[in-house]
């Protein structure tokens, strides 16, 4: 079965604040079509530019919308990853994340999550 590609990633933003040299970026992201698997090492983050960003992002945080699914989302700093789960996720003090027993999601995916990004 396919997998969800980075290309399969929409970045919407819904707010913009400047604060001195940051910005603070709040938004959704649209995650798969509903037919595509999620990968197994989990899926490339989007360019720095969707998120209006030029040099580097400090801090990127997930949120479930609506907690109407039972995944579980995390961003990986270290592989620059968004990684989902059907448990709960642990980050660890290198920045890896820990899913214990967290089974490979093979049926298809298709979910809206929100963000919040700081960077410059």
């Amino acid at each position: 079965m396919p997998v969800i590609l980075q290309s399969d990633i929409t970045v919407t933003i819904n707010q913009r604040t400047v604060h001195g040299r940051k910005k603070r970026v709040e938004g959704t992201l649209e995650v798969g079509n509903g037919v595509d698997t999620m990968p197994p090492d989990g899926l490339p983050m989007p360019e720095l530019s969707a998120f209006g960003f030029l040099r580097i992002m400090d801090e990127f945080r997930l949120y479930q919308r609506d907690g109407s699914t039972p995944l579980k989302i995390a961003y990986q700093e270290v592989d620059n990853k968004i990684v989902f789960a059907e448990e709960e996720v642990d980050t660890l003090l290198d920045g890896t994340i820990q899913f214990g027993t967290a089974s490979a999601i093979e049926t298809p995916l298709k979910m809206t999550v929100n963000f919040v990004a700081i960077g410059s």
